[in-house]
């Protein structure tokens, strides 16, 4: 490497003056785009871990845990939820704000290496712009503080390199090699040539990385064990990559973010402009040291990180790399500055070419997390949601996985069930012995649970109440089977299929609790392969309010025993139980005994629901439709409502004229008097529909079913009328078979 030339003044006063103006646009620019719409994408995997570790001990966190990176973000991150607390909103603001550091880091870094204010301001704008970064700044991991760590310590090592006898610069070198080194262990890779250089030709440095090198060795003796299990390790599935393929991999993914698949358009248009930029800053390193000392940092960073961990990659492996990609970034800027320093004006705009570029590759794959929802099938805001409105805080949520339990710490508002993990519901005092029930959200992407396993155990010592699906994620409900039941014995003649006893809980039911029911059948010699059974529970103008269907082969035995879960707001009062078997393939009924209804089903008696402990939550209501129009009601106000077609369940939220509908109206309100009466209009003639007692609804809302037949007529207007007013509020219109 030749001699350092003679060192330009990075900037005159009036230059600085000009830049700061210039600098803190952008700062706010990077600041209130990565802030936008922050919490729109789901979390995935990684942020869920960071939310669990944050609940962790701190010694907990790292080697030894279950968390594979150093402890230091993990630490700020446990901090910051102290005051800032766990919603994916505030969970992503601490990335947010080193994303924004990253800004001025790389404006100072560009403006040492070139020697310009135009550098160091085109640096800048490519860091900004850098989809990667961007997309990084915005989740919370890592990936945003080490990428501003790299930067912090190559622009130390770029002014002490150059003013080493400055306190200043060499406590500022040591404290970035150490935060860095504290947060990434691929930091280490990318700082070790720096680190060697420093070393070997600046005596007066040495102590600076000898100091971080000190402060440093405690913790690679303490998670030394993790260090060598990881090195090397893969997944089973993992296919070795080629170091052409990886250095392609990691160009493409720099250049046009991780949104930007394999067949991006944009993305060999970014590995020919980071291609070109690497060549150029390579060719300008012969002039400027500090330009080489960063290049072999890089060169062996992607070298090591390739041979110690990335030869078997995952699917996201270049963020591992993320403190080599802001110093890309700036070399690739800098570059033609340093080597076109006779011809300014052509080095300038190449350079602006260079970033302009960047910009316009990038920009698609940042753009499409804005609109976009890049994991539906990972997203567990509905899952949230759906726990939200149904669990109670004395109700268990069993995780199998960390990550679950940042999820729910981010998406359920307290009070908020508790979150087990791991989930051993058996231990201490057990949810079978007590008024409990049991949320178990199974994973079903790795293979699923398959009625095994933890699903199996709590099949066997619980009863399922309910199973929905969110994406991959398959949500069971059990409840406690240990409550005292109402028995009853069928009596008559009759042949098989016959109805043998039951069971009905003796006490109350509370709103938004499960009511266990068990039925015995006697089938004779039918097979009871491809035979289901079903349990209602009903109003007395036949509205469901919960229903159960299992098929007869899922129980061992004659009896089976289900759950059925009274929705949050139902109203106070007696409800009928009613069961049958149908044919799972055709939906056909069988013809029960003893005393078989002209609709083949059996009266099995009736169950109180009453008044619940927990109010329910009137945020939280899936499923629902808000009224376009005035949603008030005199003294109440209609939450939202929906609309199911019993008849034909296949058409959705369609209907024809004959078809029976089921209609569910949410009210709020703080006292329900009198009446509500559901009214259509059909082409302009109006009919009554049903009128409902409020007198069993209680704060803060209530849930009322009522079934019809739908009117004929084009046009399809439904209204809502308290206590029989002049005037009601409008539900909506519809156009039946349309």
């Amino acid at each position: 490497m030749g001699a350092p030339g003679p060192v330009r003044r990075a900037r005159t006063h009036p230059d600085l003056m000009r830049a700061r103006p210039v600098i803190l646009a952008l700062m706010v620019l990077a600041f209130g785009a990565r802030s936008y719409r922050l919490d729109f994408q789901p979390l995935w995997f990684d942020e869920g871990y960071t939310l669990f570790f944050a609940t962790l001990p701190g010694a907990s966190i790292s080697a030894g845990g279950a968390e594979p990176h150093p402890p230091l973000y993990f630490l700020l991150f446990k901090l910051w939820t102290l005051g800032a607390g766990f919603s994916d909103f505030s969970a992503r603001y601490l990335s947010v704000i080193f994303g924004t550091l990253q800004v001025p880091l790389a404006w100072q870094l560009g403006r040492h290496l070139s020697g310009r204010p135009a550098g160091g301001l085109l640096a800048a704008v490519a860091v900004v712009t850098n989809p990667f970064l961007w997309s990084h700044s915005r989740e919370a991991r890592m990936y945003s503080l080490v990428p501003a760590l790299a930067l912090g310590f190559s622009l130390a090592l770029v002014r002490a390199w150059s003013d080493p006898a400055s306190p200043r610069n060499r406590w500022f070198l040591a404290g970035t090699l150490l935060a860095g080194l504290y947060s990434h262990y691929f930091f280490g890779l990318f700082a070790l040539i720096p680190a060697v250089f420093v070393l070997l030709h600046k005596p007066v440095l040495r102590p600076a990385v000898v100091l971080s090198g000190t402060a440093y060795l405690p913790w690679v003796i303490w998670a030394a064990p993790d260090l060598l299990r990881g090195a090397g390790s893969r997944g089973e599935s993992y296919q070795p990559l080629a170091p052409p393929d990886y250095l392609l991999g990691y160009l493409h993914t720099v250049a046009a973010g991780e949104a930007c698949g394999a067949g991006c358009p944009t993305g060999t248009a970014g590995v020919a402009l980071l291609t070109a930029g690497i060549a150029v800053a390579i060719l300008a390193a012969r002039c400027r040291p500090e330009l080489g000392i960063l290049l072999a940092g890089l060169g062996t960073g992607l070298a090591l990180g390739f041979g110690l961990q990335l030869r078997y990659p995952f699917g996201g492996y270049v963020r591992l790399q993320s403190p080599t990609i802001p110093v890309l970034l700036t070399l690739g800027v800098t570059g033609s500055l340093h080597l076109l320093s006779a011809r300014a004006r052509v080095g300038l705009a190449g350079s602006a070419l260079f970033v302009a570029g960047l910009a316009l590759v990038g920009a698609p794959g940042t753009l499409r997390e804005y609109w976009e929802n890049l994991r539906p099938l990972e997203d567990y805001r509905p899952l949230a949601r759906w726990l939200a409105a149904n669990a109670w805080p004395v109700d268990l949520i069993l995780c199998d996985f960390p990550w679950q339990v940042g999820y729910f710490l981010a998406y359920l508002p307290e009070p908020r069930p508790s979150l087990l993990y791991p989930p051993n519901p058996f231990g201490g005092d057990p949810p079978f012995r007590r008024k409990t029930e049991v949320w178990y959200p199974a994973y079903q992407a790795l293979g699923g649970t398959g009625g095994g396993g933890l699903e199996g155990l709590l099949r066997n010592r619980l009863v399922p109440a309910e199973n929905r699906w969110f994406g991959n994620t398959r949500l069971l409900r059990f409840a406690s089977g240990t409550t005292q039941a109402r028995w009853g014995r069928a009596e008559g003649p009759g042949r098989p299929p016959r109805l043998v006893s039951w069971s009905l809980p003796a006490a109350a039911v509370d709103a938004g609790r499960t009511a266990v029911v068990s039925v015995e059948w006697d089938l004779g010699d039918i097979p009871r392969s491809g035979l289901k059974a079903f349990v209602h529970l009903a109003t007395v103008d036949e509205a469901i309010v919960a229903q159960a269907d299992v098929a007869l082969d899922e129980f061992p035995g004659a009896r089976i025993r289900v759950g059925l879960p009274v929705p949050p707001g139902t109203p106070a009062g007696e409800y009928r139980v009613w069961a049958g078997l149908y044919r799972a393939d055709t939906g056909e009924r069988l013809e029960v005994g003893p005393h078989p209804t002209p609709d083949r089903r059996l009266l099995l008696g009736t169950v109180t629901v009453g008044r619940p402990e927990v109010p329910p939550r009137p945020d939280f209501l899936p499923g629902t439709v808000i009224p376009a129009a005035e949603t008030r009601l005199g003294p109440l106000r209609i939450l939202g409502f929906e609309l199911v077609n019993v008849t034909s369940p296949q058409l959705g939220d369609r209907f024809r004229a004959g078809d029976i509908v089921e209609l569910r109206v949410y009210l709020a309100g703080a006292d329900f008097p009198g009446r509500l009466t559901l009214w259509a209009e059909a082409d302009g003639q109006p009919s009554e529909l049903g009128s409902l007692d409020l007198s069993g609804c209680y704060p803060p809302y209530c849930r009322l079913p009522i079934r019809f037949p739908v009117p004929a007529g084009r046009q399809l207007r439904l209204l809502a009328v308290l206590n029989s007013g002049p005037a009601g509020a409008e539900l909506g219109r519809w156009n039946p078979g349309g």
